[in-house]
């Protein structure tokens, strides 16, 4: 069997090295690469053209669900497994949507793990028995699929999360073009686009309505 590339995504240095540990047992699974946040993920990601990426949903900035929808537009060979603490419908159903192939709770076992990249390394699409209810729950409840189905209608570009990060934090267009390395003539332009795209006038309510759809999420110390 050919060699299993993987790719992992979480802000939390215990949650990658857990998986890490866990894929090592295996001497068909190597894990080539790992990153603390989306954007860094999408950039290495992008380069690294992993088999299969393991992928924290809930992240400060912009989230694992964003992310997948990104490499699946990019790089749709990739196979995404979502990774969470939190068994909320809405996620599931979001994930499943942006491309996902499996979504799985963090206390997965090791042996779960293994079984599981080598499923979905094989085409098997897999959810986490402890949240198949949620998903039939959310099938079932379409009448709230306008408000809550979809996290990103508006498919916002990399660079436009990237921007809208920025706004999220509170940096200026300067701030915000030199980090990125773009001019502020560019970052204008791009907060133009994504006001047109989230239905908004203001930096406020872009903010407000990213993280009520789950766009951007916050620090978790921010959030409560």
């Amino acid at each position: 069997m050919d060699t299993i590339n993987v790719f992992i995504v979480d802000d939390q240095d215990l949650v990658r090295e857990g998986i890490r540990q866990f894929l090592r047992n295996d001497q068909e699974i190597r894990v080539v690469g790992e990153a603390s946040g989306a954007r860094e993920g999408l950039q290495k990601i992008s380069h690294l053209r992993p088999n299969i990426v393991f992928m924290d949903i809930r992240m400060p900035g912009i989230n694992g669900i964003e992310a997948t929808r990104l490499i699946k537009e990019r790089l749709p060979e990739i196979k995404v497994i979502l990774l969470t603490n939190y068994d909320d419908e809405k996620y599931v159903y979001e994930g499943l949507k942006a491309g996902a192939k499996a979504f799985v709770l963090k206390n997965i076992t090791k042996s779960e793990m293994i079984k599981l990249t080598h499923a979905i390394y094989n085409d098997q699409a897999v959810l986490d028995p402890a949240i198949i209810p949620k998903v039939i729950s959310k099938m079932i409840g379409k009448a709230d699929e306008v408000e809550i189905a979809n996290t990103a209608p508006e498919n916002l570009t990399f660079r436009e999360l990237e921007v809208l990060e920025g706004i999220v934090k509170g940096q200026t267009n300067k701030e915000i073009g030199k980090e990125l390395f773009i001019s502020e003539t560019t970052v204008k332009h791009h907060i133009k686009n994504i006001f047109r795209k989230l239905g908004v006038k203001s930096r406020s309510k872009a903010i407000l309505k990213c993280v009520k759809k789950k766009i951007i999420c916050l620090d978790y110390s921010m959030e409560g």
